[in-house]
């Protein structure tokens, strides 16, 4: 039996965690012992886990998260900059009241709260001058829903390009494409250019990782498609399209968080799709969201072009569609949910 279903968890209130505790972080070539046994009997841990450049992206580790952050790296924030074990206002995330909402980030960098639309380029009262928005991104999943980054970072079309990992910006304009991210990140933030795929290039970032993406990277973006900060960028009459694939998609997880997304959506409110039935049902309900979504879209195509797969009269672009499905990554993940 372990030591710890005896005596219990050896670190108290106070003492050095580094001395019970060792943190499970991302590395290309494992060396510690600790991490290599644990890859014998999950082999895909780093790669379920975490995001290629070391960013945690399943729940439950936030702390994982934070101490990936300059803000904590070169800072002096701990979790309690935000957070309140026992005065606090916001009970589903502890967090303090004197931290809510952007006082959470201006608490430190007070001077961009007095040029907020200089320093977002959006309105000050929009979801896009919301600090959290930006830097602590949707790119975390668990539970059956994306939730906040712990790595307070910048958005960054690069990293996205590199590792997979959703980018603030493709997270709410999800009908727009990493190359367009690019672009609007070197002309206003100076960043350099990008070497993107042709797909990244010409077809919406939500598409691709949505269609081709490994298992947490499609339930990510079958989320971000009902949240409603991203559907008030990106429309709401297209998304239909790609969710009601989605409900087929075989990462059962994929199917609910779809399902409750396309609730979200016009003409979808009493729609019912059940993520565990047998695949013969599944395949039966696609067909009806697919057929209500035509129904409900005709001649209200809020988005569409190349990008999306879709032409104004809501012609699907099955070719290329069928091409990026026969790419997907069906990679095993490794995901508690």
């Amino acid at each position: 039996m372990a030591r710890w279903a005896k005596t219990g968890v050896a670190f108290r209130a106070g003492d050095v965690l580094g001395d019970t505790k060792a943190v499970f972080k991302y590395t290309e070539n494992p060396t510690h012992p600790r991490l290599l046994k644990h890859l014998e009997t999950e082999p895909h841990a780093l790669e379920g886990r975490f995001w290629r450049d070391g960013t945690m992206r399943v729940a439950g580790r936030e702390y994982n998260g934070l101490i990936e952050s300059k803000c904590y790296t070169h800072g002096e924030m701990t979790c309690l900059s935000c957070h309140s074990l026992h005065s606090y206002v916001a009970k589903k995330d502890q967090l303090a009241p004197k931290t809510m909402g952007d006082q959470s980030c201006l608490q430190c960098h007070a001077k961009i709260g007095s040029r907020i639309e200089e320093h977002t380029h959006h309105a000050s009262s929009s979801s896009g001058s919301r600090c959290m928005n930006c830097h602590m991104p949707h790119t975390t999943f668990g539970l059956f829903v994306a939730m906040r980054s712990h790595r307070i970072d910048s958005p960054s079309a690069a990293v996205s390009a590199k590792t997979g990992r959703p980018n603030a910006c493709n997270l709410c304009h999800l009908d727009r494409s990493l190359d367009w991210t690019a672009k609007t990140l070197t002309q206003w933030y100076g960043h350099g250019p990008v070497k993107l795929t042709d797909d990244q290039t010409k077809i919406a970032s939500s598409v691709l990782l949505g269609t081709l993406g490994d298992g947490a990277q499609r339930a990510i973006i079958a989320w971000a498609m009902g949240w409603k900060p991203a559907q008030e960028a990106s429309g709401i009459h297209w998304q239909a399209a790609f969710l009601g694939e989605l409900l087929a998609d075989p990462y059962s997880v994929t199917r609910q968080v779809a399902y409750r997304s396309i609730r979200t959506l016009p003409g979808f409110e009493s729609f019912e799709f059940d993520y565990v039935a047998p695949r013969v049902q599944i395949e039966s309900r696609v067909r009806a969201a697919i057929q209500t979504w035509r129904r409900v879209s005709a001649g209200r195509l809020d988005r569409h072009g190349p990008h999306l797969l879709l032409d104004p009269t809501g012609k699907f672009d099955v070719a290329t569609h069928g091409r990026l499905l026969k790419a997907r990554d069906n990679s095993p993940v490794s995901i508690i949910e």
